[in-house]
């Protein structure tokens, strides 16, 4: 039997990597979002490498050219601008760490880019765009911790490259060098400010999706008890500035303990998603409605009554004693209905769903399936 020299199992949150060694096979346990976001920081650098690196490569051929350096050298320029690029994403998108693997990569970048200086004569246009591009590129993916190691390695670099062809110095650039390195000053600017753009772009987008997903209640998808509140709040504020009139009318759902004790509590959360799904579907757009409770629904009505609220908690009663839940095996749900409409007598919001509270208590008294409007 053989097996690859790596491979992954997920489950869950997390990740098992398989790693084959001297001794056997490791396991590498990590989680999940961790080699995720490992991943996607190796894609996000991938492309960028890709142009620095040609470009740059050609910047540098056009001092290669004119000191007359052999053919391995060329060669090497080559292999260091086309072909690294694409060998480092494979090492980094293989890698059992693939964060950590990128981030040496970088490192050799700031090597093997301050290697070419001794070569070049330390000739001055693209020796400067050199240390500047490797400086910004470090700083940009790791900050000032990365910036001086990457500092290292190009001093590193610059010792190993004199070491193998020598100290000699040409500082003055041509009018070749220069026409030579207008790709590196002008497109790969151009090429990292697009990728910016687009990376800021998704980060607006995840961030959105992050804010909404915070306001959510993961099971209904309805609004959490946090946000409705923050809603209800708001609403309060309005009908006491402007006189306006609204209701508040929340519904618990009789005797579900017995439901998840019967069904389960996979048939419970199915028969809450159901009945939170014919909510939705019999108020207004204009209605707000969350999860208040474990098994209890508000709904924020605006422009509405207390006796207006109370001819929709009737409806809202009958449709969800008609619902049929297959997860509960075709029971019958019932539900207690407690009405608040606004009033200028509660000073705070809290005042309000107490009072909404108080009228689900209150038709709760009077057995199951039953509506209570709190008095005015």
């Amino acid at each position: 039997m053989s097996i690859a020299p790596y491979g992954n199992l997920q489950g869950g949150n997390l990740l098992i990597k398989l790693k084959k060694s001297p001794q056997g096979i490791d396991l590498i346990h990590m989680p999940a979002n961790t080699y995720k976001q490992g991943i996607g920081f190796v894609k996000r650098l991938y492309m960028p490498r890709v142009f620095g690196s040609g470009l740059g490569a050609i910047s540098m051929a056009a001092v290669l050219q004119s000191l007359g350096h052999a053919w391995y050298w060329w060669l090497l320029l080559f292999i260091n601008g086309f072909v690294w690029p694409h060998v480092a994403f494979t090492l980094s998108r293989y890698a059992v760490k693939p964060y950590d693997a990128e981030i040496r990569n970088l490192k050799l970048d700031s090597l093997f880019a301050a290697f070419w200086l001794p070569i070049m004569h330390f000739n001055l246009l693209p020796s400067i765009l050199i240390v500047a591009w490797m400086s910004f590129n470090n700083i940009s993916a790791g900050g000032g911790k990365l910036f001086v190691r990457g500092l290292t390695m190009m001093l590193a670099g610059i010792v190993v490259g004199c070491l193998i062809y020598g100290l000699q110095f040409n500082i003055e650039p041509s009018l070749t060098h220069m026409y030579a390195a207008v790709p590196v000053l002008l497109i790969y600017p151009l090429f990292l400010g697009y990728v910016t753009y687009n990376l800021s772009r998704r980060l607006r987008v995840q961030r959105h999706k992050l804010d909404r997903a915070s306001r959510l209640d993961s099971l209904t998808q309805l609004y959490n008890r946090h946000y409705w509140e923050e809603l209800v709040s708001s609403e309060h504020i309005k009908c006491e500035r402007h006189n306006y009139k609204a209701s508040i009318v929340l519904i618990d759902i009789d005797g579900f303990k017995q439901v998840n004790d019967k069904f389960g509590h996979m048939a419970g959360d199915k028969a809450l998603q159901m009945v939170a799904s014919c909510i939705q579907e019999n108020i207004r757009q204009c209605d707000e409605l969350g999860r208040y409770a474990g098994e209890e629904f508000g709904i924020l009505l605006t422009d509405t009554s207390g006796y207006q609220a109370l001819t929709l908690a009737s409806k809202l009663r009958h449709k969800i004693n008609s619902l049929l839940i297959p997860a509960i095996e075709g029971s019958h749900l019932q539900v207690t209905i407690g009405v608040a409409e606004y009033s200028a007598t509660q000073m705070e919001y809290n005042d309000w769903l107490t009072q909404a509270d108080q009228a689900l208590a209150d038709a709760k008294k009077l057995g199951r399936n039953q509506i209570a409007l709190a008095a005015g």
